[in-house]
């Protein structure tokens, strides 16, 4: 007839598959905590978005940290160009800022949805900030 199992016999080899199951996952902790607080640092220092830019191999994280450091963080920066690449990280870059395409609101226009829109200089010219996208590369014009 058939094999009839066991269950004592049933219940080791679930124990030493567990107990292997837990040992693997221990040798394997320090290789994946330890040896990555380089990357940690690194995605602590630049902030979510422009890390996971640099990490898209994409370009434009200067952009980025630029507009971060010389904006106030209740304000609208206004952006235009491509909705694909770099782009979609510039959100979350900068955050709390608010993200705003200038077809929504004009590069004349001082507020949009009671946030003052980015002004400030770069480049030699003073003016409302605009972020310009491409496909593979952010940069900063000021009109």
């Amino acid at each position: 007839m058939g094999v009839a199992l066991r269950w004592p016999a049933v219940s080791r080899v679930l124990l030493v598959l567990a107990g292997i199951h837990v040992v693997w996952g221990l040798v394997r902790l320090p290789r994946m905590v330890v040896d990555r607080q380089d990357e940690i640092a690194g995605y602590r220092a630049a902030g979510a978005g422009v890390w996971q830019l640099a990490t898209a191999k994409l370009q434009g994280g200067k952009a980025l940290v630029w507009l971060r450091d010389n904006t106030a963080p209740d304000a609208v920066v206004l952006h235009e160009g491509g909705v694909r690449g770099p782009i979609e990280f510039a959100a979350c870059a900068l955050a709390p800022r608010l993200l705003v395409a200038t077809t929504a609101c004009a590069v004349t226009e001082a507020s949009y949805a009671g946030r003052t829109v980015a002004k400030g200089s770069y480049g030699g010219r003073s003016g409302t900030v605009v972020l310009v996208a491409s496909e593979t590369d952010l940069r900063i014009e000021v009109r």
